[in-house]
């Protein structure tokens, strides 16, 4: 797996995630970059999905794991572009309750200054 880091506005990290995010190397390198990112005080992540073939329960971990980092840093992480598979792992775990997605990285941008009212994920 590979990632990428860019800003998406001054306050908001976008992570960009190709490849498979499986147990082992992927699930540690994503929980590094992550934590450098808190580290730095950027603690408003968008996980840019479009480019994840596959994620096993082990990457659902991760992520839901980067999202509480998130949070404890008083941010939030939220996911864009999520293929089929993969948000449909979300959505059978219920964990897309938890953790929002969004067709694009420009509305998970903005939904950190429009932040949308509970209930199950919009893609």
């Amino acid at each position: 797996m590979t990632i990428q880091v860019r800003d998406a506005e001054p306050d908001v990290a976008v992570v960009a995630l190709v490849g498979r995010l499986t147990l082992g190397e992927a699930c540690q390198l994503l929980l590094q970059r992550v934590d450098g990112l808190l580290r730095a005080n950027k603690a408003r992540l968008v996980l840019e999905m479009g480019g994840l073939e596959f994620m096993d329960s082990a990457g659902l971990g991760t992520v839901v794991a980067c999202y509480g980092k998130a949070k404890k840093a008083g941010g939030n992480l939220v996911l864009s572009s999520p293929q089929k598979k993969v948000a449909d792992t979300f959505r059978i775990t219920h964990m897309d309750s938890v953790v929002k997605a969004f067709p694009t990285v420009e509305a998970a941008a903005a939904s950190f200054q429009n932040p949308p009212p509970p209930g199950p994920s919009t893609v």
